[in-house]
């Protein structure tokens, strides 16, 4: 594939410095979206899906024959978080910027894309997904939600995500579970207020707030209730108003939630939300629950997970196998629901800044190895 893959380069490095450039926020990636179908129309798709599960895309490629259907995922969205590099394509909008490298995961997939568009699978059918709204947790349940994922699921889908702190161009794989479940749960509470010369009339949340934060933090993570690692992170807590008048009368506490298996994701928000419902009540305040940014766990499927690891052994890539999970969350997860999945690292330099960091960069040299990897996966489920 070298002469190919370097034509392909040559192609797909100017189109990840274009997307870096024009960032776009979950849900909001209609321009992206546009770029991309742009990019990869020369390759006439045989089929394309668009506004899938928002502005996500679908392009399928045919072979005529049958045989499996296999699909590859990049995400289409940046973050709200303001780029402070000096590189000549850094984002042009303040405080948003592809500062988690999903900009190096389109072009890797855009790249299949022209190799597939000059050179059909033998059999089966091979699709990329363009998903978006990754970073809320939101875009993978919209997808597998919409018309153009029912009755058209693949039989196997894979991803990648890079991963700084790991050596360039380091494949990072394990089986079973590669990354947390995670969610964020937002307790209100709520009581009456007063005048700040007779709190003794309202019934303020105060002392509800600081007991449920203390008995959050004496959260045991070795409870035999859990099977594996949980952990709960206190990230926010807000009573009342600046004003010196008034006794409060409501309060909020945030809490993100990990596990790195689902079930104990659910025994875990079912002890968070016992502990603080029965502080509300015993104080007579009225309570309730909200949870945002919900992602499940990314479990590997043995099946798909052997077929990288067969892969692997077939490329001149080097690759470590992961003993540990990660503790961060990808909502590749949701799709494990129609397919089987398997998702992996690929080593951006250990002394890159992190992901999500104002200086960030998705390194170009290691889209070549992306792309090596997803056509060693192709070829040796579709030839």
């Amino acid at each position: 594939m070298e002469n190919l893959s370097s034509s392909i380069l040559q192609k797909i490095v100017p189109l990840r410095h274009e997307l870096h450039q024009h960032p776009e926020l979950s849900g909001q990636e209609m321009n992206t979206a546009d770029t991309i179908l742009n990019f990869l129309e020369p390759t006439q798709a045989d089929l394309v899906h668009k506004n899938v599960g928002g502005h996500g895309l679908i392009f399928t490629y045919e072979s005529g024959q049958p045989g499996p259907h296999l699909m590859f995922r990049a995400e289409l969205d940046a973050l709200r978080i303001e780029e402070r590099s000096v590189l000549d394509y850094r984002s042009r909008f303040l405080e948003r910027g592809h500062l988690c490298g999903h900009d190096g995961h389109m072009s890797i997939l855009a790249g299949l894309g022209h190799y597939f568009g000059d050179k059909r699978p033998v059999k089966g059918k091979v699709s990329l997904l363009f998903q978006p709204a990754e970073e809320t947790g939101e875009g993978g349940l919209q997808v597998i939600e919409s018309e153009a994922w029912k009755g058209n699921q693949p039989d196997y889908l894979f991803a990648l995500h890079n991963l700084p702190g790991f050596p360039l161009q380091q494949v990072l794989i394990k089986p079973g579970i590669f990354a947390a479940a995670s969610q964020g749960l937002s307790a209100h509470l709520r009581g009456t207020t007063s005048h700040a010369a007779r709190p003794e009339q309202a019934k303020s949340p105060a002392l509800v707030l600081s007991q449920a934060i203390q008995d959050l933090h004496g959260f045991n993570p070795d409870d035999p209730l859990y099977e594996d690692f949980v952990l709960l992170t206190v990230v926010y807590a807000l009573l009342g108003t600046p004003n010196f008048g008034i006794t409060p009368g409501s309060a909020e506490l945030g809490v993100t939630l990990r596990s790195f298996r689902n079930e104990d994701m659910s025994q875990l928000q079912q002890w968070v939300e016992e502990v603080v419902a029965q502080k509300a009540k015993q104080a007579d305040l009225s309570y309730d629950f909200q949870y945002a940014e919900v992602f499940p766990a990314t479990i590997n499927h043995p099946e798909a997970y052997q077929m990288l690891l067969d892969t692997m052994n077939t490329l001149d890539v080097g690759y470590q196998i992961l003993e540990e999970p990660f503790r961060w969350s990808e909502d590749f997860g949701y799709y494990t629901r129609d397919c089987k999945t398997c998702f992996f690292g690929l080593g951006a330099g250990e002394y890159r800044p992190d992901l999500h960091h104002e200086n960030y960069d998705f390194p170009d040299e290691i889209m070549a190895t992306g792309l090596e990897v997803f056509l060693g996966i192709a070829r040796q489920i579709l030839g």
